[in-house]
C-alpha cells in the first residue's frame, strides 16, 4: 500500500473507532470517568474526532520521518520472509465506535505482529515502557505474538512482548467503559492554544503579552526606585517632598486591625450564615500569566 493511501486510511479509521495508538488515551479517558474527572481538553478532542465532528489531524516532524524511513529498512528485511507491511487489523466493534490497530508489519501465518519505533530521546526500556498500552492492545485484537523492533541512540533492538492479563482486562474494561456513557460524556471544548485562534486575536493576545512584560519590569524598576528614595528620606528625616512631577509622602509604620470572617465561620458557622446576606456582583475579566 502506497504510503498517502496508508496515511488516508489511518485518518479515515481514526474518524470511526479507537486504534492502537490511541491505547493509553482509551485507559486515560475511562479512568477519568471513574474517578468523576472531568475530560482533558486532548481527550474531547480526540472523541469529537471519532464521531465525525472535528478533523483528524495530520502530524510530521524530522522525528516521524525518521521514523517512516526506519520502517522502510525493516520492510526491505521481513517483507520477504512474508510478512505484510501496514495491514488493518479489527476487533470487536462496540455499539458506538470500532476498534482496530494498524500494524506496521504482520505475518497472517503464525499471527504475529511488529511494531516498528525509532528515537533519539528514549532508550529501549523506555520505548517500551511509553507504548505498553499500544503494544498489548494487539493481543485483545486476538494476535498471538507481539515483537518490538526499534532503534534508538545505541542501536536497533528486539523484543518479545509478552501478555500483560491485567492492561489487556483494563483496555476492555476502558473501551466497554467510554462506550456504556458514550453519549453522556461532556466534550464541550471551552479551551484553545494559539493555533486555534484567527490571527487579528492572536496579535491581540501576543501584544497583551508583550505590555505585561514591559509592565513587569517597570515594575521590578518602581520598586528599586522607591526603595532607594525610601532610605534617602529615612536618613535625613525628610517625610515629604514636593514637586512639579509628583509629591511623596512618607507614611510611618503602622497596625491596624480586622476582623476574621474564615475564622468566625468555621468556629460559628450558623450566626456566620444569618448576617451572610449581601452579594456583591462582579463584572467579568481576564487573568493573564506571562511566561
Amino acid at each position: 500500500m502506497k504510503k498517502e493511501n496508508h496515511n488516508e486510511e489511518i485518518r479515515a479509521t481514526r474518524a470511526g473507532g479507537f486504534g492502537g495508538s490511541d491505547a493509553a488515551t482509551v485507559l486515560a479517558i475511562a479512568d477519568r470517568i471513574n474517578n468523576n474527572l472531568p475530560l482533558t481538553t486532548g481527550q474531547k478532542h480526540r472523541l469529537l474526532q471519532l464521531k465525525g465532528l472535528e478533523e483528524c489531524p495530520t502530524f510530521d516532524s524530522p522525528e516521524i520521518q525518521a521514523g517512516r524511513d526506519f520502517e522502510d529498512r525493516l520492510a526491505e528485511v521481513l517483507c520477504p520472509r512474508g510478512w505484510d507491511r501496514e495491514t488493518l487489523l479489527k476487533g470487536a466493534k462496540r455499539t458506538h465506535f470500532r476498534v482496530f490497530a494498524h500494524a506496521d508489519f504482520c505475518d497472517k501465518a503464525s499471527n504475529a505482529v511488529v511494531e516498528a519505533k525509532w528515537s533519539r530521546k528514549k532508550n529501549v526500556n523506555e520505548l517500551l515502557a511509553t507504548y505498553m498500552p499500544q503494544l498489548q492492545w494487539y493481543y485483545t485484537l486476538g494476535v498471538s505474538d507481539v515483537t518490538l523492533m526499534c532503534e534508538t541512540e545505541d542501536g536497533q533492538h528486539t523484543v518479545t512482548v509478552e501478555r500483560d492479563e491485567e492492561m489487556i482486562d483494563a483496555i476492555y474494561n476502558a473501551l466497554d467503559t467510554i462506550d456504556n456513557l458514550f453519549d453522556n460524556l461532556d466534550i464541550t471544548i471551552d479551551e484553545a492554544d494559539d493555533s486555534q485562534l484567527p490571527p487579528d486575536v492572536l496579535a491581540i493576545k501576543n501584544e497583551i503579552a508583550i505590555i505585561k512584560r514591559r509592565m513587569a519590569a517597570e515594575d521590578a524598576r518602581l520598586k528599586e526606585l522607591n526603595s532607594e528614595l525610601m532610605h534617602w528620606m529615612e536618613g535625613n528625616e525628610i517625610w515629604k517632598v514636593s514637586g512639579e512631577d509628583c509629591t511623596v509622602t512618607y507614611v510611618l509604620p503602622s497596625v491596624t486591625t480586622g476582623f476574621d470572617a474564615k475564622k468566625f465561620e468555621a468556629e460559628h458557622p450558623d450566626v456566620y450564615a444569618q448576617y451572610k446576606t449581601k452579594i456583591t456582583k462582579k463584572s467579568a475579566y481576564l487573568t493573564i500569566k506571562v511566561k
